[in-house]
């Protein structure tokens, strides 16, 4: 109980620094939760919080760094390899060591090991710190894709470099060729288990497809439990657990970019899943880092060894002097990062035949480029969720030494390295257009727009051979919206003339299957069935929106029922009797098919004749529900209706993501944000009244 407890207000608190966040967007997030988690602790309800540092490593950092190597670019990751090496590999290996003798001379009673393992610890970067700071801001060409490429390398070099150095420092035992030898190979099994297991990961998700198991939940599971089981094989086989699960990270996003088999909804769930994790996670970290820093601070000041004020001295020292090297390591090797391919056999070429190989960018001197690159070289969740991993006591049973004061200079180091680039960098780099504007950049006209196009961009990016003719009816009935648009019908609905429009085609209805059945060309039959229908439709168009949602989760709860009977042997019994009373009413369903597809076009004529400046958007509004029937009832037998509103579906998913996405990015504001969902919110209730 006292385990959730704790859990629970963690989830409070995750979630009330969310919400100031919104409020004051300049504050670095990581700082607003650190603040919270020391609020937590000093609330008459706080409990004293424990966790196992052992665990920690695999479960936070592990799933961590997996989800790092899933979402990165592998494009930049090989057009950039360059500087990302020499940052993730040169200066990483240089820091460890050099931060490790300047930490040792600066505080003598910290061992030299337990200097390198500090200095490893606070060698990985956070692009996701980064960008919360420099969202307003313009980076200098390139310079994100290197900083996310080093995140990800370098956070495996420096917790190699602290595996060793932490082996060193439990076992007392230390060899320069005996650590190069461990360092080469945990690095190289690592990285070849790890693509290795992830590949095989991969190939079990196929398989398990092919047998029909399409289950998005059983598949996410595999998913998830990939970075953990890979990361403990790993290092059960004395590698670098931390590197194996880089890899498959890597080869599994590999497979996130290339397999065309992999469902829609699989992808978004999957997609939704890992970002709240993850989320969850790096927020988890700093709110247990503001939750210990007051009783670290306490033990410290207790034990008197090491004044507190003498430790933020040092941690200044030690932010200062890494990022002088940072800053030395770019200046000199400048040419490097601004063009990727210096010293190239390319770029031997391109001198021979005279031409400039290092363009610079206008604005940007090679000292203020590595003054940026300094300055956005933040530390974050990892050094910190690696600091809290280091274990509680020596292998001999004593406890480990200064593990406080490890915990505080890395706090110290992160809360330094973010103050500084929050301050400086916006000074330093040009702020974006919409930053310079006192209200969004899109109307609401304009974002709706945008939000339509990029909901077709992202369908075109699901389109496979099975879903063409599908993708095309709804990217029409988008491009349908988009036309509207750019014609200047934009303004907002009103929902009392679209129920006039709509009683309007109702009466047209009634009226259209009366005649139809004067004519003989429908039996009486399929006209009481039409009169039915269409009572139905006109009570579900009436009725209010909750008894909408409601009706809503009980299709839903229905189909998982189907579903769950489609494995079970009695159906098939079942399903004979359902095929055969489908043949004997067959003339019965076609007649009634034939007779809706008539009305419909009746209907939709009706309403073009009735159409005025004052009613035209709302016509047109309800013309489109009228053409989505007629389009599913002239569908192919070869194209499923069911999968029509499954795609239809998850285009309005994806024009809540692209707003929500807007919002985030500045944008829109919130009350362009609201309007925009409003229309989405419509969009799908006029689905649920056609289907």
């Amino acid at each position: 109980m006292e385990t959730l407890f704790l859990f629970l207000i963690m989830i409070v608190g995750i979630i009330f620094s969310a919400v100031i966040s919104k409020y004051v967007p300049k504050i670095p997030l990581a700082l607003i939760q650190i603040s919270i988690g020391i609020l937590m602790v000093l609330l008459p309800l706080n409990r004293e919080v424990h966790f196992e540092p052992e665990i920690f490593m695999v479960c936070v950092i592990a799933p961590l760094v997996f989800y790092e190597g899933q979402k990165v670019s592998r494009k930049e990751l090989w057009e950039l390899k360059g500087p990302i090496l020499l940052l993730a590999f040169g200066l990483v290996l240089l820091s460890v060591v050099l931060g490790g003798i300047v930490i040792h001379w600066l505080i003598p009673s910290m061992p030299l090991a337990i200097s390198f393992a500090l200095a490893a610890i606070i060698s990985p970067t956070d692009t996701v710190a980064l960008k919360s700071i420099v969202k307003n801001v313009k980076l200098p060409t390139n310079i994100m894709g290197v900083l996310e490429g080093e995140s990800l390398i370098n956070d495996a070099a420096g917790l190699v470099s602290f595996k060793v150095a932490l082996g060193v420092a439990l076992t007392g035992v230390f060899s320069v060729k005996e650590a190069s030898v461990s360092f080469v190979v945990a690095a190289i099994g690592g990285v070849v288990l790890g693509a290795f297991i992830g590949v095989m990961f991969v190939k079990l998700r196929l398989r398990l497809r092919k047998m029909g198991l399409e289950e998005s939940e059983l598949l996410i599971l595999i998913q998830l439990a990939t970075p953990f089981v890979i990361y403990i094989l790993a290092e059960k086989l004395e590698f670098s657990g931390i590197l194996a699960v880089v890899a498959a990270g890597i080869v599994h996003g590999f497979e996130h970019d290339k397999l065309q088999k992999t469902t829609t909804k699989l992808k978004l769930v999957s997609n939704n899943v890992w970002s709240t994790l993850v989320y969850f996670l790096n927020s988890l970290v700093f709110l247990l880092l503001g939750s210990i820093l007051p009783s670290v601070i306490q033990e410290i000041w207790d034990a008197a060894d090491v004044h507190v004020l003498d430790l933020v001295l040092a941690s200044i020292l030690i932010i200062s002097f890494l990022m002088f090297l940072r800053f030395i390591w770019v200046y000199v090797l400048y040419n490097h990062f601004v063009d990727p391919n210096y010293g190239s056999f390319e770029d031997y070429l391109a001198q021979l035949a005279g031409k400039k190989s290092v363009e610079k960018e206008p604005g940007i001197s090679r000292f203020k480029y590595a003054f940026i690159t300094t300055l956005a070289g933040v530390h974050g969740t990892i050094s910190l969720a690696t600091a809290l991993s280091i274990p509680l006591i020596l292998t001999n049973g004593e406890a480990f030494p200064l593990r406080n004061e490890l915990l505080f200079i890395t706090a110290c180091v992160i809360l330094i390295s973010l103050v500084s680039a929050t301050i400086l960098l916006p000074l330093i780099l040009p702020k974006e257009k919409n930053e310079l504007m006192l209200v969004p950049i899109l109307s609401e006209a304009s974002a709706y727009q945008k939000v339509l196009q990029q909901t077709i961009v992202r369908l075109e990016q699901n389109r496979t051979d099975e879903n063409h003719y599908v993708l095309n009816e709804i990217i029409m009935e988008i491009g349908s919206k988009l036309t509207e648009i750019e014609t200047g019908y934009v303004r907002d609905e009103n929902r009392k003339i679209i129920a006039e429009v709509l009683k309007i085609a109702q009466n047209e209805e009634s009226q259209q299957i009366n005649e139809l059945l004067e004519n003989n060309e429908i039996s009486p039959m399929v006209q009481r069935l039409y009169q039915v229908y269409l009572e139905n439709s006109r009570q579900f168009s009436e009725t209010n929106f909750f008894k909408k949602v409601w009706f809503r989760l009980k299709m839903g709860l229905m189909k998982k029922r189907l579903k769950k009977m489609q494995k079970e042997k009695f159906t098939e019994q079942f399903t004979e009797r359902f095929q055969a009373r489908f043949h004997e009413n067959s003339e019965l369903i076609q007649e009634f098919t034939h007779s809706q597809r008539l009305i419909t076009e009746s209907v939709i004529g009706t309403i073009q004749k009735q159409i005025t400046p004052e009613n035209r958007k709302e016509s047109l509004i309800v013309m489109e529900r009228y053409n989505r029937r007629l389009k599913l009832a002239k569908l192919s037998s070869g194209i499923s209706k069911n999968e029509v509103r499954s795609y239809a579906s998850l285009a309005l998913q994806l024009e809540r993501e692209e707003i929500q996405r807007l919002l985030d990015v500045g944008e829109i504001d919130y009350a362009t944000a609201n309007q925009l969902g409003e229309r989405v919110t419509y969009d799908e209730l006029s689905e649920l009244s056609i289907n």
